[in-house]
């Protein structure tokens, strides 16, 4: 697992380098580490581990794809649509651009990096060493703990992330048995919380947004500078929806 993950990283970086230097639009860039990102992950998973990656298999890639980027939609827009009601959320301005498109295949790219390494090596390798709720401990901690590096993330943020996304994703993973899920559902969700509704994500103010925004009130429900991920509104409808998902399949034993 973790020369994986050396491996796909070094690989992944190196090809975004590369590109960079190349001075490649930003939109190529991110198209291109997303086919690496599946392909360098399938391939170690073939030629090192001996194993068929099937929760990469391009026969349900569109329709789980298109599925997790729903969920990820609707459970963000719950999210913002209860901070919205207790008032501390407001919209003030609209635009669009195509940077909104482009923003859109770099967070998916993006989503599919983090999945490959959390829910394809973590969450996998776990799982079928110490079992599926073990690998969604295991999985979430390390998630929640690698973000507590982005710009103002606190122990609260750190947390808030484990527990929600970590959670979330790992059961995405479990009950489909694919990367695809997963993928959907954090790109949906991070396009939605940034480029739609123009709130920080992890951190990150994105400055291209459909909806320009303010968020007022107390941190705990509008998660402050780090952005909604932070806020306990948040962590309650990722663990309403992880229980929904888990209780729809039943997998997880």
């Amino acid at each position: 697992m973790l020369l994986g993950i050396v491996v796909f990283t070094a690989i992944i970086v190196g090809v975004q380098w590369l590109l960079d230097q190349a001075r490649s639009p930003k939109a190529i860039v991110a198209i291109v580490v997303l086919t690496f990102a599946i392909v360098v992950y399938a391939g170690y998973e073939r030629l090192v581990e001996r194993r068929n990656p099937k929760e990469v298999a391009p026969k349900r890639m569109v329709r789980l794809s298109i599925l997790g980027l729903l969920f990820g939609f609707v459970i963000f827009s719950i999210t913002i649509a209860i901070i919205a009601l207790a008032g501390d959320y407001h919209i003030t301005g609209k635009s669009w651009s195509t940077a909104l498109l482009v923003a859109f295949i770099g967070l998916l790219a993006g989503a599919a990096v983090e999945e490959v390494i959390f829910r394809g090596f973590i969450f996998r390798t776990c799982r079928d060493l110490w079992g599926p709720w073990t690998a969604i401990a295991i999985s979430a901690v390390v998630f929640g703990a690698l973000h507590a590096f982005n710009p103002h993330a606190t122990a609260i943020s750190s947390i808030a992330i484990a527990v929600e996304a970590g959670v979330l994703l790992a059961v995405a993973y479990a009950v489909t048995e694919s990367l695809w899920f997963p993928i959907g559902i954090h790109a949906g969700w991070n396009y939605s919380e940034s480029t739609i509704y123009g709130t920080n994500v992890s951190g990150i103010t994105v400055h291209e947004t459909l909806f320009s925004s303010e968020t007022v009130g107390p941190d705990i429900l509008t998660g402050g500078s780090f952005g909604p991920e932070a806020s306990i509104v948040a962590v309650a409808v990722c663990l309403v929806a992880a229980l929904a998902l888990a209780w729809s399949r039943r997998r997880i034993a």
